[in-house]
């Protein structure tokens, strides 16, 4: 499952995730399981190089 295609920054990746965790984390009764493959896609995608980082070193004036 790819639940973080088309996320371009860490701030999106971030923000998709937390909605994602708050659906389906274990303690909001989702299924542990699932939540696992969530964070799995999640770990994919900040590794990628689709997503940009926002460090100062991509700071654009």
């Amino acid at each position: 499952m790819k639940f973080f295609e088309g996320i371009k920054t860490l701030d999106e990746l971030r923000k998709e995730y937390r909605r994602l965790a708050f659906i389906y984390h274990p303690d909001k009764g989702g299924d542990t399981a699932f939540m696992q493959v969530i964070m799995d896609d999640m770990r994919d995608a900040w590794g990628s190089e689709k997503v940009e980082s926002q460090s100062k070193a991509n700071y654009v004036n």
